[in-house]
This record gives structure tokens, C-alpha cells and sequence, in this order.
């Protein structure tokens, strides 16, 4: 939830527990679907058990919370927390967390003391850059048109490799284009060329690809713009059945979910990347003729690589009926 929209948080509601303005919230939907408030206190939130505090809360001392996310692989949550006249910031929260961080609006804006300062803050709220607060893991100041930004989410699709692990993020009034990664702990951010002006939100399917839109309407898939080629360096295991349906796993890098995996000029079946770095693809092989053969893999740009004798169809095993034996059997 906004602090309440007044500028520079004049009532320091993002530092006040007993408000729910300026904060993350945290409900059991399943709990009280009835009967009011039409909702649940889940028991490990982390203030609620906390005298005069509102039990909702997840997080506090954020200013307007514009998209939050989670990433599905780890459990991370992003936040995207518009900034009031200086600085847009990214925060960050592990999964598996207790909850109960304080990001510090408003004694700050991202890494710099607010304008506001602490008038109007409860006592024992804390100063700026106190221990306690949790800063962000990105941020970005108002040159060059930016003003407001759209949080997103992390790219755990399979359809462009190059892009797994990067943050997706942008703001409002440039129609910027931003991807972050990290790296040893420390997170670095890159400006893409393409931009979305009046970018309002991101969106992720069931696959982990992602998309985003803007006020006006314009609605888009992101992709990478110069995908690299795959390459494959190894097969396993290296041989199988003639009549085909064995499990093969591919080795190698940049591979992607709508590839196109052939053995001999023969294409393969149930493809699927096997890691979020697109270095491992399983397949079933088809029928084939007896001998070695190509493994060719074809993203959809049409890049491929080819991994040449490396994949052999042994005989299908012959099964011999044992030798027909008579008997003789006599009547007493």
C-alpha cells in the first residue's frame, strides 16, 4: 500500500506500525471467507502478536509499492517502490525470510536521507542509514526523463537462454528498459535499447516467459533482440533401441524449449530444457535406421549446432522361439 499521498509522508505513516499505509501486506484469503474482514492473520507474520501493530503487515517503510514479484525458482520477492522527487529503488527480500524489513522511507529515499527527513515520525523510528533498515538492491536517480518506476519480475523462461537470472524493470516516463543480474552477491543493472512508454506492468505465463504493457495499450513479449546459437557437446547416453523412444539427454549452452532436436534428419520428441540456464535438453529419440547419426539442434531463430556420429541406433533384438520338442504319451 502508498504511504497515503502527501508528499514526503508528512504523517511518517511508512514508519508507523499501527498503519497499514506504506507497507506490504500479508493475508490469509482462505480465512474468514464469510464473514468480516472477509480474510486471515497468517500466525508467522511477523507483527502478529505485536502489541498496538497491525497484524496485516509484511513489510514497512515503503512509499508506493508499484509491482512486486516473485521470483519462482528461489522464493525471492522484488519490490519496485516509486520514488517521491529524487530516486526509483528495486527492494529485495530472500525467500524463506520471516518478513518484518524496514526499507526506510521516508528517513530515506533509496541510499540518500530523504527531504523529509523524521518530522512527523513515531518515536523510535530510525535515523537514516540506521543498521536496522534495509536498503535497496537498486536504484536509479531522475536524469534523462525517468521518474516513477514499474517493478517486474525475474526471467525463468526457457525460450531465451542468455536472458535466465535477469531482472526485469522499467520506469514509467522514459519507457525505459532496465535488466539486472547478480553476481558474488552484487547486484549490476544494464539499459536496453527498446523502450515502452507508459510502461505500467510486467507479466509472466505459466512457462516463465514475460511480458509487459504500457497505458495506451501497446502489449508485448519480451525477447532477446540477438539470441546466441546453441551449442551441443555431448549426448547421453550414446546409443539406443533402432525402434526409437529412449530418453536422451543434450549437453551444451544456450538451448531452448521450442527447439528442434533431429537424429539423423529424424526429429525427436518431448523436448524440454532441463536447468534454468538452458545447458541440458532431454528428448525421446525417433525410429531409425541401424548406425551413427548427427545430433542437429535448431533454435527457433533457425541457429543450430550439430554434434556429428554422435548418437548410434543399435538392432532391435531378435527374439528366437525355443526348439519344438514332441512327446509321446502312452496309455496304460
Amino acid at each position: 500500500m502508498g504511504d497515503g499521498g502527501s508528499a514526503n509522508d508528512p504523517f511518517c505513516n511508512g514508519q508507523r506500525d499501527e498503519m497499514l499505509l506504506g507497507k506490504i501486506l500479508r493475508l490469509d484469503v482462505d480465512a474468514n471467507a464469510t464473514s468480516p474482514p472477509f480474510y486471515g492473520i497468517p500466525p508467522d507474520n511477523p507483527f502478529a502478536s505485536s502489541a498496538g501493530a497491525r497484524p496485516e503487515i509484511w513489510a514497512k517503510g515503503l512509499r508506493n509499492p508499484w509491482r512486486f514479484s516473485f521470483d519462482r525458482s528461489t522464493g525471492d520477492l522484488f519490490i519496485g517502490d516509486v520514488g517521491q522527487d529524487s530516486r526509483e529503488e528495486i527492494d529485495f527480500q530472500p525467500g524463506g525470510s520471516p518478513g518484518g524489513r524496514n526499507y526506510g522511507w521516508k528517513v530515506m529515499e533509496g541510499t540518500a536521507c530523504g527531504a523529509g527527513g523524521n518530522s512527523g515520525c513515531p518515536s523510535g523510528a530510525p535515523a537514516c542509514n540506521a543498521a536496522e533498515l534495509t536498503l535497496p538492491i537498486l536504484e536509479y536517480t531522475h536524469s534523462g526523463g525517468d521518474c516513477s518506476v514499474t517493478g517486474g519480475f525475474m526471467y525463468r523462461g526457457t525460450n531465451n537462454p542468455r536472458l535466465a537470472g535477469t531482472y526485469f524493470y522499467g520506469d514509467y516516463c522514459s519507457g525505459r528498459l532496465r535488466g539486472a543480474t547478480r553476481s558474488s552477491g552484487t547486484w549490476t543493472s544494464r539499459v536496453f535499447s527498446a523502450r515502452a512508454a507508459g510502461l505500467t506492468t510486467f507479466g509472466e505465463d505459466a512457462a516463465g516467459e514475460l511480458y509487459l504493457a504500457t497505458e495506451n495499450g501497446f502489449f508485448a513479449k519480451i525477447a532477446d533482440a540477438n539470441p546466441a546459437a546453441p551449442t551441443v557437446a555431448g549426448v547421453s547416453p550414446v546409443s539406443g533401441s533402432a525402434r526409437g523412444g529412449d530418453l536422451v539427454i543434450l549437453t551444451g549452452t544456450n538451448f531452448s524449449s521450442a527447439a528442434t532436436v533431429t537424429f539423423g534428419g529424424v526429429p525427436a520428441t518431448t523436448i524440454a530444457v532441463l536447468d534454468p540456464i538452458a545447458t541440458r535438453l532431454s528428448v525421446v529419440t525417433p525410429a531409425h535406421a541401424v548406425g551413427a547419426v548427427d545430433v542437429v539442434v535448431t533454435n527457433p531463430d533457425a541457429r543450430s549446432s550439430t554434434l556429428s556420429s554422435a548418437y548410434s541406433f543399435a538392432p532391435v533384438p531378435r527374439v528366437t522361439p525355443p526348439p519344438r520338442t514332441t512327446r509321446t504319451i502312452r496309455r496304460p
